[in-house]
């Protein structure tokens, strides 16, 4: 493969220059050889945190299933802890469809999927808090 390199303006002073016409040939062997050289993304435990998930139909819910597809297509472990693992209620923020959950065992999912890194969608409902809490505690990096 050739690609001409014709500058429209002169190079500054001082700056190797380029005839008008000047060739670079791109070897194919030299650069498969430099992806190979690129490690491949290792698998991670990711865990996913949001107060909004099926049957739900909502932006939030959305978003977290779309974000858990995408992390396993690309080779991660996820858990996703969502309020219908546990006992829950109709939130009474009012807000359709928010529930109020009580996430009694949360602590021991999250030890023994031993997440590498979590994300939290919803740090500040239930189970939010309560993950926010537990991952402080347990020295595991999050975002939110």
């Amino acid at each position: 493969m050739y690609i001409n390199f014709s500058p429209s303006k002169p190079f500054k002073s001082g700056a190797p220059s380029l005839s008008s016409t000047s060739k670079i040939q791109f070897s194919s062997q030299r650069v498969n050889e430099t992806f190979q050289k690129v490690k491949t993304p290792v698998s991670k435990n990711v865990l996913l945190v949001t107060d909004s998930w099926s049957p739900q139909i909502d932006g939030l819910a959305t978003t977290a299933k779309n974000l858990a597809k995408n992390l396993r297509i690309n080779g991660h472990n996820v858990l996703v802890i969502h309020p219908y693992l546990f006992p829950n209620i109709p939130s009474p923020s009012g807000y359709p469809g928010a529930r109020l959950t009580f996430p009694k065992g949360l602590n021991t999912k999250i030890k023994n999927f031993k997440p590498d890194w979590a994300i939290n969608l919803t740090p500040e409902y239930s189970l939010g808090i309560m993950s926010s809490a537990i991952l402080k505690r347990n020295k595991i990096p999050y975002v939110t």
